[in-house]
């Protein structure tokens, strides 16, 4: 017997669930099968030293703090599904999809349901967004985190909740500890 409940679901989170696998797909589909680019070297050349050093060392010496969280989270995944073009770039495929859904759900609170379903229809097929999903980089973490925190900013405009002000500081640490450009954050 099919769940009543199920049966009246919004169409406007059919379609979410239905662009969010969609553009997972996207964004994973052969990852493992294109080449390495100059500057995805960075990033899992210090993610290989993270596991096997502890520390994000290059092999010139220099230690690579550039986008630590993204090369921990590199480095995580490595650890786990093995030293691959694929485990490199999941971490970047998780946030770029994960971008999907915030849109929707940020661009629903601030613009309604009609503007949230274009916002995401736009994040999930463009281009660039697909591109830089399927790269061992921290601009889509960066991403994510910057929205999520303007996000989480906004609720706790409306609300004041101490739990709200506390999540946005940790998106926006997060997003600081991606990319450089987080620490343009705090000026909000």
């Amino acid at each position: 017997m099919i769940n009543k409940r199920l049966l009246r679901l919004d169409p406007a989170i059919l379609a979410l669930i239905f662009l969010t696998i969609f553009g997972f797909v996207l964004r994973i589909y052969e990852i493992d099968q294109q080449s390495l680019w100059y500057d995805e070297g960075y990033s899992i050349n210090a993610a290989l030293a993270m596991l096997d050093k502890g520390a994000p060392v290059l092999p010139s010496g220099w230690f690579y703090s550039h986008g630590i969280l993204n090369t921990g989270f590199i480095a995580a995944s490595m650890g786990i599904f093995g030293e691959t073009e694929f485990a490199a770039r999941l971490p970047t495929v998780i946030f770029g999809t994960l971008t999907i859904p915030l849109i929707f759900f940020f661009t629903k609170k601030i613009g309604g349901r009609r503007t949230a379903l274009i916002a995401t229809f736009l994040i999930t097929f463009l281009a660039i967004e697909i591109a830089w999903s399927r790269q061992a980089r921290m601009y889509q973490q960066l991403q994510f985190f910057y929205i999520l925190s303007l996000y989480l900013f906004y609720l706790f405009t409306r609300t004041r909740s101490n739990k709200l002000l506390a999540l946005t500081i940790i998106s926006t640490i997060c997003a600081a500890l991606s990319h450089t450009y987080g620490f343009s954050l705090i000026a909000v």
